[in-house]
């Protein structure tokens, strides 16, 4: 019996178990796409779990598993009146937070016991039904996939066009990283403009001095490589006085983009288990980290800003898109406040952030997102008094329009 039969037969006998989390990428690979794309949908239906972590955890595209979804609600309902004679919701009915826990027993059971039918009534066979490994990475990278929805990439005239350049150029940065020789660095000062005219192309120099940077002995060596050292050096001490402090020697830049004279690069740290993003800035002849935009201080700061939820004002980089639909505690009066969404690349949060309806700075940010759906901000923001949610703040002020102004 092959291990994939194995598999399967361990979740007909049980089908709440964990297996699926114990997989690994060689037990992932001998799963036709057709079965993992199942079983995420099974993650997503049976435990609650969220769409987009479902398909990256099982290497499918979110959008086949919405589809799927969809299909699996669709035979779920035909179940349920030809059991019932009772439809389980109405048809235009948004469904996203619907599982097997809410719905009659009697329309559930053949979808618990045996979901090889979601797989049948959903290709002709295993081998029909193939993903594409464009589609799968472009919907689960953290630098594409904000540009979708549910697996729907936003539309609009000018998101289109952005989203085509940046699909463009995110696929030719991760072919040719993958091609690529390892980056070699050969001393611990940032990169010259003359090295860069000499050396390599703008995309090699930032990651070269991004290396520079992971591999450097301590923090304060670090801060020799960042943009204002003077403003950044008390959260980089915070940060490293809780977080190892030595250098990083198999960072391994996985994929990057570059836009004006910044270079946004994600890395794959193997002995963290974890990646981190750091957006490389071309200033005055030299590369240098922008300490405050990446992913090691913002994810310090965004969890120490929920953890106190502190009524003093915080500065924080975020991503801000419109979110009109959740109100609730200091900020349920939706006539009053005008709300949004807060989150960072990579990072599994949901912040929601408020403005006072009408008010210039509503007027501000929405005009921001006229046309694109979703713009890097710095903002200010603070916690009301007697928070009830670590998850809702107030936006005082709108610090910067992007995360590395000037350049």
């Amino acid at each position: 019996m092959s291990p994939r039969q194995q598999r399967a037969d361990i979740f007909e006998q049980n089908p709440l178990s964990q297996v699926s989390h114990q997989l690994d990428s060689a037990a992932l690979a001998l799963m036709e796409d057709s079965e993992r794309v199942r079983e995420a949908v099974r993650a997503v239906v049976e435990r609650g779990g969220d769409l987009r972590q479902a398909a990256r955890d099982w290497k499918v595209a979110p959008s086949s598993v919405a589809e799927w979804r969809e299909r699996y609600y669709e035979l779920l309902q035909q179940d349920s009146i030809a059991t019932t004679g009772v439809a389980l919701f109405e048809p235009d009915i948004r469904r996203d937070d619907m599982d097997l826990v809410r719905i009659p027993e009697t329309a559930r059971v053949r979808f618990l016991d045996n979901w090889e039918r979601l797989v049948q009534e959903t290709v002709s066979s295993p081998a029909a039904f193939i993903q594409s490994p464009r589609q799968v990475f472009l919907e689960n990278s953290w630098l594409t996939c904000w540009l979708y929805e549910d697996g729907e990439l936003d539309k609009g005239i000018l998101a289109g066009v952005i989203s085509g350049a940046v699909a463009v150029v995110i696929t030719l940065s991760f072919l040719v990283a993958r091609q690529a020789s390892p980056v070699v660095v050969y001393t611990p000062s940032p990169p010259s403009a003359e090295a860069a005219a000499t050396d390599g192309t703008l995309a090699d120099q930032a990651v070269l001095a991004a290396q520079t940077f992971f591999q450097a002995s301590n923090w304060r060596e670090r801060l020799t490589l960042v943009r204002h050292p003077e403003t950044v050096r008390a959260g980089m001490e915070r940060y490293y006085s809780t977080h190892s402090d030595g250098p990083i020697t198999d960072a391994k830049m996985v994929m990057g983009l570059n836009s004006k004279n910044v270079t946004s690069l994600n890395f794959e740290i193997p002995s963290q288990n974890r990646s981190h993003f750091l957006n490389i800035a071309y200033e005055n002849g030299i590369y240098l980290v922008d300490w405050e935009s990446s992913s090691l201080f913002q994810e310090e700061n965004l969890s120490i800003l929920r953890e106190r939820k502190s009524t003093e004002p915080t500065r924080i980089a975020v991503t801000v898109s419109k979110n009109d639909s959740y109100y609730n505690y200091a900020f349920s009066d939706s006539s009053k406040w005008t709300g949004f969404e807060l989150a960072y690349p990579g990072l599994p949060m949901t912040l929601y952030g408020y403005t006072l309806r009408d008010s210039q700075l509503t007027i501000d940010l929405e005009a921001m997102l006229g046309i694109l759906k979703k713009q890097s901000v710095i903002l200010e923001v603070r916690y009301p008094e007697n928070a009830k949610s670590d998850n809702q703040v107030e936006i005082l002020r709108i610090l910067g329009e992007e995360w590395i102004p000037g350049i």
